[in-house]
């Protein structure tokens, strides 16, 4: 965030010619958010392109904007890649350092038939927050666990011929209730 709100800084200074590569005054100066379009020599950045650029020259021309700008990052935490990795395998679980890594971590789990409490698309996005890697819509022998709701059918059978543990929607709701110590085997 300081990079990028020096970077603002750096661009309110100039010109709105300042992206063209024709700068006569001074051949080593490097354009505002040269990194961004990869005039620097490094790779641009995909979706970046004049238009980008030249709303973020107008963004840092206002003193307004600026100001609104430093004062969000000042109140703001954000991560780097390797950080937001870290926080993503850990987004969903207590503060308390203490408890134990999710049951879904790293799981693949599919769902088959209704459950009754919420919609395939909700329980998907839950485990895959809770840690699960894939939440695929058939039965293979990557599948760890398969959540049968009513009317399950062919998606539970399967699993059962391929001895992947199959538990019905009730004891689903419970498990990422946290209402019961269930770890998945």
């Amino acid at each position: 965030v300081d990079s990028f709100l020096n970077a603002l800084d750096e661009a309110s200074t100039h010109d709105d010619e300042g992206l063209s590569s024709d700068e006569e005054d001074d051949e080593t100066t490097t354009p505002p958010f040269a990194i961004l379009t990869g005039e620097d020599g490094s790779e641009k950045v995909k979706g970046i392109g004049p238009t980008a650029i030249s709303a973020l020259l107008s963004f840092s021309k206002e003193e307004a904007l600026m100001k609104a700008a430093r004062d969000l990052a000042s109140v703001l935490t954000v991560h780097d890649d390797e950080s937001r990795k870290v926080l993503d395998s850990t987004s969903n679980r207590s503060k308390d350092t203490n408890q134990k890594p999710s049951q879904f971590e790293g799981m693949t789990i599919v769902f088959t038939g209704t459950l009754p409490d919420m919609s395939r698309t909700i329980a998907q996005k839950k485990v895959k927050e809770l840690g699960s890697k894939a939440t695929p819509n058939t039965v293979s022998k990557a599948t760890t666990l398969v959540v049968e709701g009513d009317k399950g059918g062919k998606k539970a059978k399967k699993a059962r011929e391929l001895g992947i543990r199959v538990i019905d929607s009730t004891e689903f709701m419970n498990m990422i209730d946290g209402d019961d110590d269930n770890t998945v085997d």
